[in-house]
């Protein structure tokens, strides 16, 4: 059976609008989302929290491969609100001015393949006029409550959009829309996160205290990934199917590991990739800034390593 390898990279997220700009770190201190709501005297609904698991989705491109060098995706997701993490790359060639954005959101939600407008469950409100810096070379998070704009939600796919703004002046900026998606799925025993495309399938058991996020294929990226991670850590272990892979063997120790074959660079008490042969591409495990958990977690990830399930079409 022949395998082909060729490289891959791992990256992600990404966010940026106007108003009176303050500093990175006043920004990530705000509670992004608020908004200076009239005094209706409206009692906002409040749902007993349904049993759901948020997942966030994204798209296989990286900051870098926009003309801006921005890119959003979502963690800690829940029906009451999420965390954007916002990665911004260099990109000065393209951006003549300051990246910014206001604190204004909208929600969608996927019906029948068409993203429809969440409803407001107020309509007497207003955003707060500030603008936030979008820092070059890092990854910004902000916390969203969206409980008082649009209650709980269901279980289904949505999409948080944010406006970034290119400003270099009152009057003179341009401006372009970033979107992240995530779901929210029903909790039931056994439930899988899973992805596919074109025969080609990634399915993994879910279990409770861990973070999941789906990376939808892409024709350009030629890959896709369930990545998962304990909640409220950084980095992620990712389950991929890669058209193509490579590495360099360099410093590298390999041992064979089920179908597969695991590998180990150097002294580093964790594996960096675990290839699993297919008719078309490959497999592959692969962990990203794992090293401050690991030693706490490596029981669970290689529970969830073990448990995965792939599809092939040609086999």
């Amino acid at each position: 059976m022949k395998r082909i390898f060729a490289f891959a990279v791992i990256l992600c997220l990404l966010l940026c609008g106007c108003g009176e700009a303050v500093p990175a770190d006043e920004a990530e201190k705000d509670p992004f989302g608020t908004a200076d709501i009239s005094e209706s005297g409206i009692s906002l609904p409040r749902e007993e929290p349904a049993s759901l698991i948020g997942i966030g989705r994204t798209e296989a491109t990286e900051a870098y491969e926009d003309p801006w060098g921005v890119k959003l995706t979502v963690r800690d997701v829940t029906p009451e609100g999420l965390t954007i993490a916002c990665r911004c790359e260099d990109a000065a060639s393209a951006v003549t001015g300051t990246l910014q954005t206001g604190t204004e959101y909208t929600l969608e939600r996927l019906e029948e393949g068409v993203w429809q407008p969440v409803e407001y469950i107020i309509t007497d409100f207003g955003w707060d006029d500030v603008a936030y810096l979008i820092p070059t070379g890092e990854t910004t998070l902000w916390e969203i409550d969206w409980q008082w704009l649009y209650g709980t939600l269901t279980a289904g796919i949505y999409r948080i959009s944010k406006e970034v703004m290119d400003f270099r002046e009152a009057g003179d900026f341009d401006t372009k829309i970033y979107t992240a998606e995530f779901e929210l799925m029903e909790y039931s025993e056994g439930l899988r996160i899973s992805c596919e495309h074109d025969g080609f399938g990634v399915s993994l058991p879910y279990v409770e205290g861990w973070e999941y996020r789906i990376t939808e294929y892409s024709e350009e990226a030629e890959k896709m990934a369930v990545s998962f991670r304990p909640g409220g850590k950084d980095g992620w272990v990712h389950m991929q199917y890669l058209k193509w892979f490579g590495v360099c063997g360099t410093g590298m120790r390999s041992e064979e590991y089920g179908e597969g074959f695991m590998a180990i660079y150097g002294d580093d008490p964790f594996w960096t990739f675990i290839s699993y042969p297919a008719s078309e591409g490959c497999f592959v495990a692969m962990t990203q800034q794992v090293r401050d958990w690991w030693s706490e977690y490596e029981t669970g990830v290689m529970e969830i390593v073990d448990g995965t399930v792939f599809t092939d079409p040609g086999k």
